[in-house]
């Protein structure tokens, strides 16, 4: 944000994407151009791990501006932008390949990343939505892994093991997670995804959700001011 007025816009390009495209950051910038009001604009990009697309990569004008977070597990939380915010997930994305070619060890991290935002352990008030989009995510892992058994994958379910399992609970900066893969990587050719783990965190994510809805219903009927400023909690 110190330079702002250096810069007119700003793209987060984590270290495991990659442009496709030499002319990608061109047809980024023309999304902006034609709509001056942008302020952030969220991209899908292409997961190698799923074969499928997902969000994202984000590009910000120079209005946005970040306030402090201590959160170790979401930590892409959005800016304060006082103009709009939209999604692409068409033309001109997908703007970048996610994971084109991990590393074992970088794999094992992402699964393992990954779970952890299926569990929260952290935190009480969980964000169901989130946990329900990373397992779902995982578990098309899972499933094409059945076909290809490609290492890179088997390392991403093994490290999501290690979270569902429950022998992660201190594991909460990315530090860590990396460490840690370095002396659990020797374990991926025979570790493989427990169904048990996966069926109890998947109920889990169903009971988190019906027991916002019963909350929501209760607010409802009893007290209907609280329950529009329940939900606009919720809704954040």
């Amino acid at each position: 944000m110190e330079l702002s007025d250096t810069y007119d816009y700003f793209i987060k390009l984590d270290a495991d994407m990659v442009f496709d495209d030499p002319k990608m950051v061109e047809k980024m910038l023309s999304v902006f151009t034609q709509a001056p009001d942008l302020d952030h604009a969220i991209f899908s990009i292409r997961d190698w791990y799923a074969q499928m697309n997902v969000f994202g990569l984000h590009m910000f004008s120079n209005r946005a501006k970040w306030s402090e977070s201590k959160d170790h597990i979401f930590v892409d939380h959005h800016p304060n932008c006082p103009g709009d915010r939209k999604v692409f997930e068409q033309t001109p994305a997908p703007v970048a390949i996610h994971n084109p070619n991990p590393t074992l060890e970088f794999a094992w991290t992402f699964g393992l990343h990954r779970a952890l935002k299926v569990v929260q352990r952290d935190r009480w008030k969980k964000q169901v939505g989130s946990a329900e989009n990373h397992f779902k995510l995982l578990k098309r892992i899972y499933n094409i892994n059945k076909t290809d058994s490609d290492p890179r994958r088997v390392a991403v379910i093994h490290g999501a093991e290690a979270a569902f399992s429950n022998g992660t609970k201190c594991l909460k900066e990315k530090s860590h997670l990396t460490s840690k893969a370095a002396d659990e990587i020797s374990k991926v050719d025979h570790i493989y995804l427990k169904q048990t783990y996966a069926l109890k965190w998947e109920g889990l994510i169903y009971y988190y959700r019906l027991t916002r809805h019963i909350l929501m219903y209760k607010y409802l009927l009893l007290k209907p001011i609280q329950f529009v400023r329940k939900l606009k909690k919720l809704l954040r």
